[in-house]
């Protein structure tokens, strides 16, 4: 781990995260060139422990999605584990479609080890397609998908099926609307960064603004979808 600098980074990193953070109210100069600090350097510092984080975060989604894969089969309990190994994989590769797709569009996107590519795409809109694609909507999928699995067995009533559909069609499409016009911006050139930019740049930015919307949309109804629920609940133990 002490082999290059970056790999000496991510034993410091947390400290110097922290350092960083307050460097302000430090008077210390961890960011100011001018003082000695390098922010290439911490970029580097924060990427070696991000793709730590990366697995951690996803290895705890993909266990809640094997569980919920699980239980549509019946007498699990008198299967040994490599009886279930089977169906639970090819029931993943089925139900978890779109959560594979996204990890090979993380995968085929995972360019920047490449020092030729890192000097084209450092600090471009390629980096927020990737990671957002890889991590972020990964993990709403597998929370998303994780939780209509196994609705009925924590609310103890089953969500209402044309609610659930809706909000599933809104977030595939906001997220969508989000990040595909993002490559686009990629290939005119717009940098990472910016608060404003240029007029070339307004027609790909308003649709991902739009797809914004939409999928923020799309998580409110999902949050109302177990409100509904909730007081569905509450209503049928009063009728009881």
């Amino acid at each position: 781990m002490a082999e290059t600098p970056e790999d000496e980074g991510w034993v410091l990193y947390p400290p110097l995260d922290r350092e960083g953070a307050e460097s302000a109210g430090y008077g210390t100069s961890f960011f100011d060139p001018n003082g000695g600090g390098d922010p290439v350097w911490l970029q580097h510092v924060f990427w070696v422990l991000g793709h730590w984080e990366i697995y951690s975060i996803l290895l705890m989604l993909l266990a809640v999605m094997a569980v919920s894969v699980l239980t549509p089969f019946p007498n699990t309990s008198k299967r040994d584990l490599s009886t279930l190994l089977v169906p639970d994989l090819i029931s993943g590769l089925y139900l978890g479609g779109i959560a594979l797709f996204l990890a090979a569009n993380f995968g085929l996107t995972w360019r920047m080890n490449n020092m030729s590519m890192d000097s084209v795409l450092h600090d471009t809109y390629y980096i927020v397609v990737h990671w957002h694609y890889a991590l972020v909507v990964l993990t709403l999928w597998a929370v998303i998908w994780s939780g209509y699995r196994l609705f009925d067995k924590i609310m103890g009533v089953r969500y209402k099926r044309a609610i659930g559909v809706l909000q599933f069609v809104c977030f595939a499409a906001g997220i969508s609307l989000i990040f595909l016009p993002q490559f686009f911006l990629i290939q005119h050139g717009m940098p990472q960064r910016y608060v404003d930019y240029q007029a070339e740049f307004t027609v790909w930015n308003r649709i991902s603004s739009f797809g914004y919307i939409l999928a923020l949309l799309s998580l409110i109804l999902f949050l109302a979808l177990i409100v509904e629920a909730m007081v569905r609940r509450h209503g049928l133990k009063k009728q009881k």
